[in-house]
């Protein structure tokens, strides 16, 4: 039970299974120069940003966050990537709390710093 990604290749309809050792919330695309024609996943592990390459794999790097992601923007002249997170927690008195935080991850040689 793999998730797959169906899309528009050469005039194509083409099939890539992606395989991925967590559970896929949700996902979409997500295109920017570092990562052109590349894919968002949401999983029960966090983000997760892959590039499908020429030969139909894909690259993947993942992100641990706590929460669902809101809002991911990319500021280009320091090259990072700020996510709004939202969390839901629990109180003693077992009333729904929520809270935002910012996440930045910061591109320096094709790998990201916490």
């Amino acid at each position: 039970d793999n998730p797959s990604i169906i899309y528009l290749s050469n005039e194509q309809l083409q099939l890539s299974n992606i395989n991925y050792q967590s559970n896929v919330l949700t996902m979409c695309p997500f295109n920017h120069e570092l990562f052109q024609q590349s894919i968002c996943l949401i999983s029960d592990i966090g983000l997760t940003i892959g590039l499908l390459d020429n030969i139909q794999k894909i690259s993947i790097s993942s992100y641990p966050i706590e929460g669902t992601p809101k809002k991911i923007s990319y500021h280009k002249s320091t090259g990072t990537y700020i996510v709004l997170i939202e969390s839901i927690t629990s109180t003693n008195d077992k009333a729904l709390e929520t809270k935002h935080s910012v996440n930045f991850y910061t591109n320096t040689s094709n790998t990201f710093d916490l």
